[in-house]
């Protein structure tokens, strides 16, 4: 029998690494205490993701980040972070999880309520206009 793990894009190996390591990362008293690692770690990650597909390669991470940060100049971070174009297609469920994320995270004060609709609009936007997404009908078949 084949090993299953053969068959899996670089995309999909890249996202579970990255998830992988912000899992690891949130386990560490470094990074729990010290708000100002984890905006650097993410505005660092921003800016690097030059690809469509390095972008993508973030976005489950994103999502489980989303759901346990609680410092407001993080949240602001991640709300900045933009949808790739074209979205590769084994992006999407990544890009509903993190949608939900937003959706499902309670704020407590106005800014939290600000950052959190800030993000949902971009991820709002993004998505109804059907983010291209790279082979189909919708990009020409490229």
């Amino acid at each position: 029998m084949s090993d299953p793990s053969l068959f899996v894009s670089p995309l999909v190996r890249q996202a579970a690494r990255n998830l992988h390591t912000v899992e690891w990362l949130s386990e560490n008293d470094t990074w729990r205490s010290a708000w100002f690692c984890r905006w650097y770690f993410w505005h660092t990650r921003r800016m690097m993701a030059r690809t469509p597909d390095e972008a993508a390669a973030w976005l489950p991470a994103m999502a489980f980040a989303v759901s346990r940060e609680k410092d407001l100049y993080v949240l602001a971070e991640f709300a900045r972070w933009p949808l790739p174009e074209p979205l590769p297609p084994e992006a999407r469920p990544w890009r509903d999880r993190l949608i939900r994320s937003w959706e499902q995270y309670r704020p407590a004060t106005a800014w939290r309520k600000t950052i959190r609709l800030a993000a949902l609009v971009r991820l709002d936007r993004r998505a109804g206009r059907g983010c291209r997404v790279v082979g189909t009908d919708a990009d020409g078949g490229q």
